[in-house]
């Protein structure tokens, strides 16, 4: 295998089908069960079209054969599968083939049998009530549920022996069976006119030429005569005008199917020209500023250890970004240092010593973490194919423009880089390692994020933006290795993905052949996650509009603009708006929301972004900016007119509701008059500023949400600031917890302050003087704002002096702790790269939690790691170690907190256990009583 390629064990087939649509279909040792969805309702943010089993075919004889009571995939492509059973030399064949209104079946020496299903009975064939055997070659069945089915017997007559729950052939038959159901008495004549010709397998052809892709389903049928087939919206978007549409058609998750007479199905596809960068050029008047953000964030970065495909992943894309806004800017320079960062932290993958190695799986054939080939819960499933496309991405886009600037690089890495795109976008199905585009489905238009093991229920994809990253990589990893095979088949994808995507997850109020009927479901904007039998507005991890909104939107790649259109953006942006102000959403989120909001409106996308202070692992201040600065408008920074305080001169600040100044002192106090007041430096960073004491030379920090000082060594998180202009006046604020400084009665600052007001407002006063010998303090770290959900930030918060929490009674509201093991005698870790919560650290490398009271549940807790803002999550059955990986808290992260003597009990509300110790050194709720293991002291943070 190629280089950091290591062996793991295979991952066991489960056997289950979804589809083929307009079916949902079940293979078992008695045959095929399946159903074709009628019922459908909206719940106010869902749209659900619950599958249930109708009829199962099989041959009457898997009820007294054994041998016959396993199958086999026999032949499978793009479009269909087809299983066998198979007995003595005497086999039952099922074509399951997308698009088709009928479920094809072909017997050869065993009698078809059909079953009712779902406790619903046969009530009557051609007819005739049940009980009876009748001969026909055509039989329509109808069912004590309501439900009516045509069945063909293509090599008939035969004769049916009837029953309220099986009709079964006579004799041994020879030929195919298909079976339809019937919504509209009118239908009936179309499916009889089109049965006789059915569908075996099919290919998916294409042609590009400059920048147009024609798209060919080829189906290879049986019989004489014309294929009926049934197209999704999205098909009929790219039919061409002559397509001959039949009076059929089958309402679906993704709306109607509607049947049109043809073989091949030909579909047509416009095709990117973006590449390395977005199509319109940099606004000068955001030049200056872009370029002063770029220095800052290339000469702050850092390489990181990869623990994990995902978090780390979007790192070394966001690094990649840096790297090629560097290079349009002409700034060698940062980009050689970028690029260094780069180099280093993808060495891991490629000499094998990544803390999870990437590793070749044998039995389904594709490059997984090698920890989790055997854990379906860790690393979002990739050990079983979950996310690849996701995950890969990021790989393979930054691999690819790492490459573009170091060609002896790209020679060592391209077989690794090779490696995963072949995992996600392989288009050869000779190539005996991969299987084809692993993750996209050709007919349903987008691709699926689950893998093989999707315990929590049928596909679904939900992160649509990473989907067409995933595919973005690809075709720039076909870009820097010259591959134009590679290039058209990957801007192929982008397109397919792209449009499904607007189809199925931008919700328009489109009454043209709309995806979803409801007009309640378009009007909410976007949709969250799409099943196969659901779409809604939900997420794995929570139900936020704005981590909604965002998830279709990130990563902010030049790619980014062909996915946010006029019309599906403002009405994103005005249902995701309701939230801008919420303070449990990160703005990470919003980050990509801004952004986005720069395509009908640069210029207000400009002062929004400026208000941001976390950008999420995968973006950054630089991406967004670029982006907003590359939509073909000029002036946009000049005149947003965003105002800042005067910077790197020393500056006075005045209270206004003292009348008095600050003083210069380690806890600075608005009690002095001019002459005694103190000097500051207010230093631009990204999202904020710095604020530094001439008297200390340390930076103010916003004292862990207390008490202001001016004692911080370097800038970190608690050391960044907003500052709002007020009138004449200005409110300072600070990133870590949005809340404004305010002054005091005893003349003290606090970060404790909703709301702007008099106490919270100040005259900053420039005396144009530069430092010349007090050097303020320097630092590497960026500002480490706490993050939400699948982003992540690699700083460390800043700590003041820790005290011991409370020796007795109960905790109440909120408290930031730092929680150490009795028994292991070190602090509990948890991190964005390895978000286990384990025993692992000494005082200094402690994370922080954040343990709030929940409101409505009498001393029950929530604890979030401050760093990452996850919430801490135990498995309700105490199965799974204690993880900090949650979006917003609810049962699985409730947890009440027992005075013990000195030390506290912890419990997790689930499952009424007591938080242990582990022998691995993680966490877990496992513990019937309070044992040293299961004893922690809590120190303030």
């Amino acid at each position: 295998m190629p280089g950091g390629m290591v062996s793991v064990l295979e991952i066991r087939n489960r056997g289950y089908i979804a589809g083929p649509f307009p079916f949902q279909a079940q293979a078992a040792p008695s045959g095929v069960t399946f159903g074709l969805p009628q019922n459908r309702d909206f719940d106010g943010t869902s749209v659900h079209m619950p599958y249930k089993p109708e009829l199962s075919v099989g041959p009457a004889e898997l009820f007294t054969s054994t041998d016959l009571n396993t199958y086999t995939a026999t032949a499978f492509d793009e479009l269909s599968v087809t299983l066998q059973w198979t007995s003595n030399g005497n086999t039952f064949t099922s074509y399951l083939v997308q698009g088709s209104p009928y479920l094809t079946f072909e017997f050869a020496g065993l009698k078809p049998q059909i079953t009712a299903q779902n406790k619903d009975a046969f009530v009557s064939v051609n007819g005739q009530t049940v009980g009876n055997t009748t001969t026909a070659s055509k039989f329509k069945v109808v069912t004590q549920n309501g439900l009516t089915w045509l069945v063909y017997v293509l090599s008939g007559p035969v004769s049916l022996t009837t029953s309220a729950q099986s009709l079964t052939v006579s004799s041994a038959y020879k030929g195919a069976v298909r079976v339809a159901k019937l919504k509209e008495a009118a239908d009936e004549s179309v499916l009889d006119k089109y049965m006789s010709v059915y569908a075996k397998s099919a290919q998916v052809t294409y042609q590009v030429s400059n920048d147009v892709a024609t798209v060919q389903y080829k189906f290879n049928t049986n019989g004489t005569g014309s294929l009926l087939v049934l197209t999704w919206p999205h098909h009929r978007d790219q039919l061409s005008g002559s397509t001959k549409y039949q009076p059929l058609q089958y309402l679906t998750i993704k709306g109607y199917m509607k049947a049109v007479e043809a073989n091949p199905l030909v579909l047509t596809l416009p095709l990117t020209s973006i590449k390395w960068t977005p199509n319109k050029p940099i606004d000068p008047s955001c030049s200056q500023e872009l370029q002063k953000s770029l220095e800052y964030e290339v000469n702050h970065a850092t390489s990181s250890f990869p623990n994990d495909m995902y978090f780390w992943g979007g790192s070394f894309g966001r690094l990649a970004r840096l790297a090629a806004i560097a290079d349009q800017v002409g700034r060698q320079d940062l980009l050689n240092t970028i690029l260094n960062v780069l180099r280093d932290s993808f060495e891991p993958w490629l000499n094998g010593k990544a803390g999870s190695p990437a590793a070749y799986e044998t039995r389904w054939g594709g490059i997984v973490s090698s920890q989790a080939a055997t854990n379906p819960g860790q690393d979002f499933g990739n050990g079983y194919y979950n996310d690849h496309h996701f995950h890969y991405g990021y790989f393979l886009y930054g691999g690819s423009v790492l490459g573009k600037y170091d060609s002896a690089w790209l020679a060592r890495a391209k077989p690794f880089l090779q490696s995963l795109a072949r995992d996600i976008g392989n288009p050869s199905p000779k190539d005996p390692f991969f299987t084809v585009t692993r993750h996209k489905d050709w007919y349903a238009g987008h691709s699926w994020a689950s893998g093989v093991a999707n315990n929590a229920g049928n596909r679904d994809e939900e992160s649509t933006t990473e989907a067409v990253n995933g595919y973005y990589g690809l075709y720039t990893f076909g870009l820097v290795t010259n591959d134009q095979n590679l290039i058209d088949f990957a801007r192929l994808l982008l397109a397919t993905e792209i449009h499904s995507n607007r189809r199925y997850w931008h919700l328009k109020d489109d009454t043209n052949d709309p995806a979803y009927p409801e007009k309640g479901y378009r009007d909410l904007a976007t949709a969250g996650n799409l099943m196969s039998d659901s779409s809604g507005q939900w997420l794995w991890w929570g139900n936020q509009r704005l981590e909604i909104a965002a998830i279709q939107i990130l990563p902010l790649t030049p790619i980014t603009e062909e996915v946010v259109d006029a019309v599906w953006g403002p009405a994103m942006y005005a249902y995701s708006a309701k939230e801008f102000n919420d303070p449990s959403v990160a703005d990470d989120w919003r980050s990509v929301i801004y952004a986005a909001h720069a395509t009908w409106d640069p210029v207000a996308a400009y002062k929004e972004a400026a208000t941001l202070s976390a950008w999420g692992s995968g973006n950054s201040n630089t991406n967004t900016l670029h982006f907003i600065a590359t939509r073909g408008t000029n002036g946009i920074c000049s005149s947003a007119g965003v105002p800042t305080p005067p910077t790197d001169v020393f500056v006075t600040l005045l209270s206004k509701s003292t009348g008095q100044y600050l003083d210069g002192g380690s806890t600075p106090k608005a009690k002095v008059a001019a002459a005694q007041a103190g000097k500051y430096k207010i230093q631009w960073m990204p999202g904020g500023f710095t604020v530094v004491s001439q008297t200390t030379g340390k930076y103010v920090s916003g004292g862990n949400g207390g008490t202001v000082t001016a004692g911080s060594a370097e800038a970190k998180g608690w050391e960044s600031f907003q500052f709002k202009q007020v009138g004449q006046y200005w409110a300072i604020v600070a990133n870590s917890n949005k809340m404004y400084a305010e002054v005091q009665a005893d003349g003290t600052l606090k970060t404790t302050a909703g709301s702007a007001t008099d106490a919270t407002l100040f005259t900053i006063s420039s005396d144009g003087s530069v430092p010349t010998t007090t050097a303020a303090p320097t630092s590497k770290s960026t500002t480490a704002i706490p993050t939400s959900s699948k982003q992540s930030t690699t700083t460390k918060l800043s700590t003041t002096t820790a005290a011991p929490a409370p020796t007795s009674g109960n905790l109440t509201g909120s408290n930031y702790f730092y929680i150490s093991s009795k028994s292991a005698g070190l602090y509990l870790t948890s991190s964005a790269t390895d978000q286990y919560v384990r025993v692992n650290g000494t005082r200094q490398q402690a994370t922080r939690y954040l343990v709030a009271a929940i409101q409505g549940k009498d001393n029950l807790f929530s604890v979030q790691d401050v760093k990452t803002s996850q919430y801490v999550c135990a498995d309700s059955n105490g199965d799974q170690p204690l993880i900090a990986n949650r979006g917003s808290p609810s049962g699985w992260e409730s947890f009440s907190f027992e005075k013990q003597g000195q030390y506290w009990a912890i419990r997790a509300d689930d499952n009424k256990k007591y938080v242990a110790v582990q022998s691995d050194k993680r966490t877990q709720a496992t513990s019937d009583k309070v044992q040293d293991s299961a004893l922690w002291t809590l120190t303030s943070a």
